[in-house]
């Protein structure tokens, strides 16, 4: 797939995304793509999520939109200069940062799948693909957070507090349980 569909994809995504926003009626900011807008510190090594989301009483959730193909039970994830830039935004700016992804082979734009991307390093599996020579994760559908309604985003912070629980428990015991490969 040539540089202009991915590009044109990942607009009709972001596009999609932001009907869905606006149509549950939720605030947020969209995040200037523009090349020149991104500090010189950050340009190599921090993801600039697509969209600020604002939720009532607890501040902001950044939201990468992913318009790409379910792989039977799956979507990918590329891991060089996405997954490890999204780990490096959360730490410079932490604000957790969740991908949002659209199943683009249907037209349904109110079906969108959550995976947060320390979960997506926790659970994804890692796979090589020699033709683009690129390191990504296939994360199972199961692992996603399915986001119908404005209400189902309480799901994301469950989500959260559960990996905060398995962390605690890690001090604990001497990060002896946390699990190889995570980032």
């Amino acid at each position: 797939m040539n540089r202009e569909v991915i590009v044109k994809q990942g607009k009709d995504g972001e596009a999609a995304f932001q009907e869905w926003l606006n149509f549950q009626e939720l605030g947020f900011l969209r995040v200037d793509q523009d090349w020149e807008s991104m500090p010189a510190i950050f340009k190599n090594s921090v993801k600039r999520p697509d969209y600020l989301l604002l939720l009532a009483s607890i501040g902001f959730i950044a939201i990468d939109v992913k318009n790409s193909k379910l792989n039977g039970s799956y979507f990918t994830l590329q891991i060089n200069g996405e997954i490890d830039r999204s780990i490096a935004f959360e730490h410079y700016t932490r604000i957790y940062l969740w991908y949002a992804f659209k199943n683009k082979d249907t037209s349904n734009n109110d079906e969108w799948y959550f995976v947060s991307a320390h979960k997506a390093c926790e659970v994804g599996l890692r796979k090589y693909n020699k033709k683009r020579n690129v390191y990504y994760y296939e994360i199972e559908l199961k692992y996603f957070e399915k986001i119908t309604r404005a209400e189902d985003l309480g799901k994301l912070f469950n989500a959260r507090i559960g990996m905060l629980g398995k962390f605690t428990r890690a001090v604990e015991h001497g990060f002896r349980s946390i699990k190889d490969g995570v980032c």
